[in-house]
């Protein structure tokens, strides 16, 4: 219903009211738990769809950084991965995540099998209230919000391309200053 949507409108805007809060402090964690939670949110969609995720973190990966902005990052782009298996009635559907530590970044690597992003739309998916959603089920914000909170908040990137079959994810964000 109306009333319904605008609460999860005015929560929706509270939750990155948050996100943003400048005084919100870094932390050190562990990559693995921004990965876990992001897929125990969505367990029930990845059961029910019968998605094969495949999880490689390497070893003890620890950042100094933003933990639920990272976590909700990797929500989003599960939570869409799985959208497009659904549209695209992938058989074996299958979602990849590679997590490793290059020089002074950490590389999250999210690949799905449904399909790909079409050519034409590829360098839009970024743009703000573009959606390939109808508008009950999507805002388009997602990836916008997304790609902004990697390079504003986590000083890093975000980029897709199309692997042999299907999109793929690439975070790089900056390991952070921190003693062990």
């Amino acid at each position: 219903t109306y009333v319904d949507d605008l609460k999860l409108s005015d929560k929706t805007i509270d939750d990155f009211k948050n996100f943003f809060d400048p005084n919100k402090k870094k932390s050190i964690f562990k990559v693995e738990e921004s990965i876990i939670k992001a897929r125990n949110i969505l367990k029930g969609r990845i059961k029910e769809s019968h998605i094969n995720l495949i999880i490689n973190i390497e070893e003890e990966l620890k950042i100094y950084s933003y933990l639920e902005e990272l976590q909700q990052v990797i929500l989003i782009i599960l939570n869409n991965a799985i959208d497009a298996i659904i549209l695209n009635k992938v058989l074996n559907p299958k979602i990849l995540i590679d997590a490793y530590s290059k020089d002074s970044e950490i590389m999250i690597f999210i690949e799905d099998n449904a399909l790909g992003i079409e050519p034409e739309i590829i360098d839009k998916i970024f743009e703000p209230y573009f959606t390939t959603k109808q508008k009950s089920r999507g805002t388009g914000l997602g990836l916008y919000i997304s790609k902004m909170i990697i390079e504003d908040r986590l000083n890093g990137s975000l980029d897709v391309e199309n692997k042999k079959n299907g999109a793929c994810f690439k975070i790089k964000i900056p390991k952070g200053e921190y003693d062990e």
